[in-house]
């Protein structure tokens, strides 16, 4: 899982990225970023014992400026 931010250059930086998430279960976690106009994740499959990704989904923005 991947998270990036982009400021009010609307430059894409990233802010947390976690490898593992818990499978079976899940896993809290958090993470802070300052003057984000926008913020959006990507989930990826890793293999049980592998350390890539073999699937990826695509950006989903969850968080801009203009929602609020």
């Amino acid at each position: 899982m991947k998270f990036e931010a982009s400021d009010f250059d609307h430059e894409w930086s990233q802010v947390y990225s976690k490898k593992y998430c818990g499978f079976p279960g899940y896993k809290r976690f958090h993470f802070e970023t300052e003057d984000a106009t926008s913020v959006r994740v990507k989930v990826c499959q890793t293999g049980q014992h592998g350390s890539y990704p073999t699937k990826c989904g695509p950006w989903e923005y969850i968080y801009t400026a203009e929602s609020e």
